[in-house]
């Protein structure tokens, strides 16, 4: 499953996309996820998502769920989850 959610800043993208990919881990312990975020370094993005979502400490802990910040734009995105 790819998600790609765009958006003005600050209107809860981060938030929206924590919970359904946290949810679907949730319900799916077998399987991993990647969450990458061009607004933050990944440790802020994790850490103000489970400022949000507590409930959640386990799955994001869990080494199931990779929250990075290294890329800097749609196109190395691109190039990453291809190469993946």
């Amino acid at each position: 499953m790819i998600v790609l959610h765009t958006g003005r800043l600050g209107v809860g993208k981060s938030y929206w996309l924590f919970n359904l990919i946290c949810s679907w881990l949730t319900a799916n312990p077998d399987k991993t996820a990647a969450i990458y975020t061009l607004e933050m370094p990944a440790e802020h993005y994790k850490w103000r998502s489970l400022k949000m979502f507590p409930q959640f400490a386990e799955v994001a802990n869990s080494g199931r769920l990779l929250i990075s910040g290294s890329v800097k734009d749609v196109n190395e995105l691109s190039a990453v989850v291809s190469a993946s």
